[in-house]
């Protein structure tokens, strides 16, 4: 599992994007990204999640991310955390994460 918290800005989006790989690298059974302490998603933020979520399709690995869409939905700032729920499998929590990839 991968915890974004506070403002995920372009450096941050180096790091983030580089995680994912590592993480796709040792062939886990699933990756969470918790994004449900997320301030800020900027823009460069979101697309190192869709092409984290791009590179776990190609590899097979399911990759969801949990996202407090009542927080995003009020976010001006950051409208990418509510995009996020059209391009991938989000949940509200951690547990309806777990219980989500269970029945896979």
């Amino acid at each position: 599992m991968v915890t974004v918290e506070g403002i995920c800005g372009d450096d941050d989006a180096v790091r983030l994007r580089k995680l994912l790989d590592d993480l796709l690298s040792e062939e886990l059974p699933a990756i969470i990204v918790d994004l449900s302490r997320v301030e800020v998603l900027g823009p460069n933020g979101f697309y190192a999640v869709l092409e984290g979520q791009r590179a776990a399709d190609e590899t097979g690995v399911p990759m969801v991310a949990v996202v407090d869409m009542a927080a995003a939905v009020l976010s001006a700032e950051s409208p990418q955390l509510a995009s996020l729920r059209n391009s991938m499998q989000t949940y509200p929590s951690l547990d309806k994460a777990l219980a989500g990839l269970a029945k896979g």
